[in-house]
């Protein structure tokens, strides 16, 4: 089971997939999420959350995406 946080990450992951065709519009979803979140000077401490959790699904679309290209040139190889 998903902690809180985890919850979070994978939701934003999953949002910004499905609002995408490719990987990289993905990326700049969460590029945009980010920067507003940055601007966001009256509520700082939820800001600094939110880009935290940015930073992770970054991390985690990017991991999924070498995943799929991994696979893909594995198939290719055969």
């Amino acid at each position: 089971m998903l902690n809180s946080h985890d919850q979070a990450v994978h939701d934003m992951v999953q949002s910004s997939m499905d609002q995408s065709e490719y990987w990289n519009d993905a990326l700049d979803l969460i590029d945009g999420y980010e920067a507003a979140a940055q601007n966001d000077h009256k509520h700082a401490s939820e800001a600094t959350d939110f880009i935290g959790l940015c930073q992770r699904a970054r991390s985690e679309i990017k991991r999924l995406a070498l995943m799929q290209r991994i696979d893909k040139d594995d198939r290719e190889k055969d």
